[in-house]
């Protein structure tokens, strides 16, 4: 949709066309095992990552489905935003996507062109109590 405002909805296709970002309650990949809401992007071959020997490709389509958000999460996952460029996707779930993730809040992420940050280094039993996570 072409949006007056920028206050009316997030930005669904990137600027140059090549990536749209939706939601749906259909299953359109064999990772989304959960008949919830989740979070995809399809994206032209020629584009990012999706070539015509993409897993992913459809010829039909011409272009590429990945599932963004993952597809295992109880309750519904909500797509927020995207970059301009389409090298950011912001969605809220409640999956513990990350291991730092202690709860089931939603949480944001940004699911980023090129990787993200690393996981990190396990938290002792000492530094968890420090932190106050303690039990």
């Amino acid at each position: 949709p072409g949006w007056s405002n920028p206050l009316e909805g997030p930005p669904y296709l990137s600027d140059d066309g090549e990536r749209f970002f939706f939601e749906s309650r259909d299953t359109l990949s064999s990772a989304d095992e959960n008949d919830k809401r989740d979070v995809y992007e399809f994206e032209r071959s020629g584009k990012g990552s999706c070539t015509a020997q993409s897993s992913s490709y459809e010829e039909s389509k011409g272009g590429c489905l990945f599932l963004i958000s993952g597809g295992r999460s109880e309750d519904e996952t909500y797509f927020l935003d995207a970059s301009t460029n389409g090298r950011d996707v912001f969605f809220s779930t409640r999956s513990r996507l990350v291991g730092w993730d202690e709860n089931d809040h939603y949480d944001v992420y940004d699911a980023r062109e090129g990787g993200g940050f690393p996981e990190p280094p396990p938290i002792s039993p000492i530094q968890r109590e420090h932190s106050g996570h303690g039990e």
